[in-house]
């Protein structure tokens, strides 16, 4: 082969491992979750006679996502414990207080992910999930709600949820008894992609 046959060869060579490295690199979807289209809403047993609901008015988080590389995987969110809503200032003020959240030492509950198992249609994310100071690991499953370009252009990507928990496992038990032990949580979230 001539020196420069050799030498185009080499640099298509090149050209081509560059653009699949490229293709490799596209695989992995970024995006940051949309705060105001993603809520955290709970539920926790009153009296054993009727549900209390609330939720979390401040959201966040991101995600990455791709199908071929598990390793490129990640999920993390965080909620202020601030923004707690059930509807009732007194009730939201107490729960912010020692005796529930302690927000003042504890300021937000987060989970982030330490795996990811990834279908079509849903999302299997176990990971540390930390509230009131306390860590566990926790498996958290998620169906895929679908995919859409919103009128600004934005592509987005949504996931919902159901989980259970005892509030007593990260050192919330004041009340236990009159008010529930299990919080029933419910998540539904988007995330804008990152270009």
């Amino acid at each position: 082969m001539r020196f420069s046959n050799f030498r185009s060869a080499w640099m298509l060579g090149a050209a081509l491992l560059i653009a699949m490295s490229a293709s490799v690199q596209a695989q992995t979807n970024k995006y940051v979750l949309d705060g105001s289209h993603s809520s955290v809403v709970f539920s926790i047993q009153h009296l054993g006679i009727s549900k209390t609901y609330g939720k979390f008015g401040k959201v966040s988080g991101k995600f990455s996502l791709d199908a071929k590389k598990a390793a490129n995987n990640a999920f993390e969110v965080s909620m202020d414990v601030a923004s707690i809503d059930t509807n009732d200032a007194k009730r939201d003020e107490h729960l912010k207080a020692a005796d529930f959240f302690n927000a003042k030492q504890f300021p937000e509950v987060t989970f982030k992910a330490t795996k990811i198992e990834q279908t079509a249609t849903e999302l299997k994310l176990t990971g540390d999930f930390t509230m009131h100071g306390v860590t566990k690991q926790m498996t958290l499953p998620f169906k895929k709600g679908g995919e859409a370009d919103d009128p600004f252009g934005n592509s987005r990507i949504g996931f919902s949820g159901e989980f259970t928990l005892k509030r007593s496992d990260f050192g919330m038990k004041t009340m236990v008894g009159p008010i529930g032990d299990e919080v029933s949580v419910e998540v539904s979230f988007e995330g804008i992609l990152q270009k």
